[in-house]
Formats: C-alpha cells, structure tokens, sequence
C-alpha cells in the first residue's frame, strides 16, 4: 500500500498536471507526466465507470497500478504522473504501463 505522499489526490494537483504535463498516449491508457520539486514521485489514477460499471473492477485495476507505481518509486526522479484509464485495459496494457514506468522512473 502506498503512503499518503505518494498520492496525488487535490483537484488543483490534476489541473496543474493537465494544463503544464507531457502527455502520452497509449491504447488502453493516457499517461500525463510533470516534473515536480517533491523529493518523490506521486500518482493519480483515474478510472472511469465507462471502464466498467463496476466499482469492484475499476478498484482492482487502481490496486494493479499502484502495485507497479510502488515497484518502481524508488527513483530519485520526481514527477507526478497521472494515469486515466481508458476502456479496454487488460493483463497487457499493465505490461506496458510497467515498460513506461521502467524507462521514465
């Protein structure tokens, strides 16, 4: 489980993230990056009820997320990073999301 520092969870967070981020765009997901003074990366997820209409589905795939997130945190590069989940995410979107975190982390 992730601490509290390492979540972004403010709207004013998001929209600064909107507004100045990189964005990258994949299949199933859109990643916005912006590199920040913390000492740390965070992370926003956000998962649609477009997704799937069920709250249990669109939790486990906000677990899975900040499972990689977490593996990959130990950097000393600080962004936030904000992941909007599109409909479709599957086993190898994850995969992918895990070769963007390798590479950018």
């Amino acid at each position: 489980m992730l601490k509290k520092d390492f979540i972004i969870n403010k709207q004013k967070d998001f929209e600064r993230i909107f507004k100045q981020g990189k964005f990258f765009k994949f299949e199933f997901f859109v990643l916005k990056t912006l590199k920040t003074d913390n000492n740390h990366p965070r992370i926003g997820i956000s998962v649609g009820t477009k997704v799937d209409k069920r709250a249990v589905y669109r939790n486990k795939r906000k677990r899975q997320i900040k499972a990689i997130f977490k593996n990959h945190q130990n950097s000393s590069k600080s962004l936030d990073l904000w992941v909007l989940v599109r409909k479709g995410f599957n086993e190898d979107s994850l995969q992918e999301l895990e070769a963007f975190f390798k590479k950018n982390l």
